[in-house]
């Protein structure tokens, strides 16, 4: 695995169809799957970086993990102001048929 690359460092490269220059990935830091969430969470603070990969004790890599997903873990829900609050959708079953073929 060579690294990972964020949005923001590739909107600025002058020709799209060239590849992305391995200057600017960013190394991906490693966690194993047993590590305690505080222990995480230091980790990432000192690596300074927003993901980690989860890899077992084999090396076997399990997933990925943000920043974000430790700390909502130890404090509860972090609110991003990025993140746009969506109306409550309620489904409701028609009524007739031309209701249901309105819809």
């Amino acid at each position: 695995f060579m690294g990972y690359l964020h949005v923001k460092d590739v909107l600025d490269l002058e020709d799209s169809q060239r590849a992305v220059p391995q200057q600017i990935w960013r190394p991906m830091t490693k966690l194993r799957s047993d590590l305690p969430l505080d222990d995480a969470l230091t980790v990432m603070r000192r690596a300074a970086t927003h993901l980690a990969q989860v890899a077992d004790g084999s090396g076997k890599v399990l997933g990925l993990v943000a920043l974000e997903d430790v700390l909502e873990l130890l404090v509860g829900e972090v609110r991003d102001p990025a993140h746009r609050e969506l109306p409550e959708v309620r489904v409701t079953e028609p009524r007739s048929s031309e209701e249901a073929l309105a819809s």
